[in-house]
């Protein structure tokens, strides 16, 4: 089976995140992890913009998500995530078109 991924830059800002079943799990895992592990020391509002990230991740097919939620994903959720992984997540964002 071929793996799809892909991230694109919608005319609005937000990025579509085309994801597999194993990277969009790993995305999930990564910012849950964040969330249960970490969410005491964030501050509030970076604690509801990474929920509702989660949220995203479990029920959209295609996520389409801002900026700041890529930003705060990939930034908090990146100790949870191999280094392979994480340059493959960072490549697709800066690629996107």
């Amino acid at each position: 089976m071929k793996t799809t991924y892909k991230v694109k830059r919608l005319k609005d800002g937000r990025f579509k995140f085309t994801l597999d079943d194993e990277l969009r799990s790993i995305l999930y895992n990564a910012t849950a992890s964040v969330l249960h592990f970490d969410g005491d020391e964030l501050p509030d509002y970076l604690f509801a913009l990474l929920h509702e990230t989660l949220t995203l991740l479990e029920d959209t097919l295609e996520p389409r998500l801002h900026k700041s939620q890529v930003l705060a994903m990939l930034q908090f959720a990146s100790k949870y995530i191999d280094q392979p992984t994480q340059v493959l997540i960072v490549g697709m964002v800066q690629s996107a078109k």
